[in-house]
């Protein structure tokens, strides 16, 4: 697309919407310079990206700008790609991004799940994932919130909430990429990408792999979910999913800088599928020469702490991860005055 139909576009968006009413203008600009070289981009797509068609949604724009990412990231790297491309002659649906590389199939389906926000100043806790009963388990909560309220309000708070397990919606990303990928092979890699922000990545993170309830982890138990035809989930129900990429990119967007449409600025991890019908191993490894992620440095980072504490659960070093990768972001914005 020519540069002065990009810009009509954006400067026909609501007043409200990021790339009209954000003080820095550096976050318009770099995305209108990034999407001039993307091909194949036409009018009628990049308005249903960034929300053209409607009034300005907030949750449509993540899911939008999530597939931006993509197209800004492949187009950079010079690899030729399509989206909205069919591939399950079952059902009418299209796979959003689809490309090749060294005679591998690339299936990227794209999810960026809406999420709770608070700002009320309670103090908020529950459960990592789900596990054992239900109704045990919340009595174990009120035991705990009645015996930290005495408390609460010498630290400045005056209630306690608590935090929502939503590890339904990593099943619903898991399910509808289900429906859209062809069957997977070493040569046709399907991969689900889920865009969200920090808070929710490490949540979705401990979802997909922990050992009673999570998605990914070979020993877990999946049963208490539902599948589409609401019968209990099974592990085959997902398994054309090769691998999920979980990211924080939604909140590295929200800097509203320069940066913001960089995908290696975030922070992605590499979640491979140990029940799927094709592992693509070779297809994963090659992955990481187009594809940005940390996975590796998460996993030496893991191993060596886990020499040292073997005690530590291994959601604290991800939170650990999570948190002082993020704070070299944060030290990065601060250098640049911002």
């Amino acid at each position: 697309m020519k540069r002065s139909e990009i810009e009509s576009i954006i400067d026909s968006l609501d007043s409200s919407h990021p790339l009209k009413s954000g003080i820095n203008l550096s976050y318009k600009e770099v995305l209108v310079e990034k999407l001039e070289s993307v091909p194949n981009l036409d009018a009628a797509k990049l308005k249903t990206l960034v929300c053209g068609n409607e009034n300005y949604s907030k949750y449509k724009y993540n899911q939008g700008l999530s597939e931006i990412l993509l197209y800004i990231l492949f187009s950079q790297k010079g690899l030729p790609f399509q989206f909205e491309l069919k591939q399950n002659a079952a059902n009418n649906c299209d796979v959003d991004v689809v490309l090749q590389h060294k005679c591998i199939t690339y299936n990227f389906e794209v999810k960026s799940p809406q999420y709770n926000e608070f700002d009320d100043g309670a103090i908020r806790g529950g459960f990592a994932f789900r596990f054992g009963e239900k109704d045990a388990n919340n009595l174990q909560l009120t035991e705990l919130e009645n015996q930290l309220k005495p408390n609460i309000g010498k630290a400045g708070y005056t209630e306690i909430k608590r935090n929502e397990i939503t590890d339904n919606k990593v099943k619903d990303c898991l399910l509808s990429a289900q429906e859209k990928f062809a069957e997977p092979s070493e040569t046709n890699c399907n991969i689900l990408f889920i865009c969200t922000t920090t808070d929710e990545m490490v949540r979705y993170w401990q979802y997909i792999v922990n050992e009673c309830s999570g998605f990914f982890n070979p020993i877990s138990d999946v049963s208490s979910f539902l599948n589409a035809d609401k019968k209990p989930l099974s592990k085959t129900d997902f398994n054309k999913v090769s691998a999920i990429v979980l990211s924080n990119a939604i909140t590295l967007n929200e800097r509203r800088d320069n940066d913001s449409w960089n995908l290696e600025k975030a922070i992605n991890i590499v979640l491979m599928n140990p029940t799927a019908k094709s592992h693509c191993i070779f297809g994963l490894q090659v992955l990481s020469e187009f594809f940005p992620h940390k996975t590796c440095e998460y996993l030496r980072m893991l191993f060596e702490n886990m020499q040292k504490s073997p005690d530590i659960p291994e959601l604290c070093w991800q939170y650990t991860f999570i948190a002082e990768n993020g704070f070299d972001l944060n030290k990065e914005k601060e250098r640049k005055g911002e």
